[in-house]
């Protein structure tokens, strides 16, 4: 149970641990003057954490409705549901993350395609 709620407690962490490049000068300044997140390791462990708690409620719900014993009844209002939200919470912070970086690249390298 304490596990759980360390990963809840971090989810997100692309939200405060990735920092895109903001808005740049023009002309740009060199690659090495450009401080941004230029890893992808928090947005993809936001995303594998968002899938696995995704799993887990699914995984409950078909224990729970197949009628395996030792699951908590209830299971999808009291576990699935939250389980669901924090998995959605964890996207996000995934694919705002992951846009931070793919600006901070193209902003290290203008040869790279502009970002949307």
């Amino acid at each position: 149970m304490r596990a759980a709620l360390a990963l809840v407690a971090l989810a997100g962490c692309s939200w405060f641990g990735v920092n895109g490049p903001g808005t740049l000068p023009d002309p740009p300044p060199a690659a090495d003057e450009v401080h941004c997140t230029s890893s992808d390791v928090l947005p993809t462990i936001d995303a594998l954490a968002g899938a696995g708690l995704l799993a887990a409620a699914a995984g409950g719900v078909i224990a729970e409705e197949t009628g395996s014993h030792g699951i908590a009844e209830h299971w999808e209002l009291y576990y699935a549901l939250p389980m669901m939200a924090v998995s959605v919470a964890y996207f996000v912070a995934s694919a705002h993350g992951t846009h931070a970086v793919e600006q901070c690249l193209v902003a290290k390298d203008p040869s790279l395609p502009p970002v949307q």
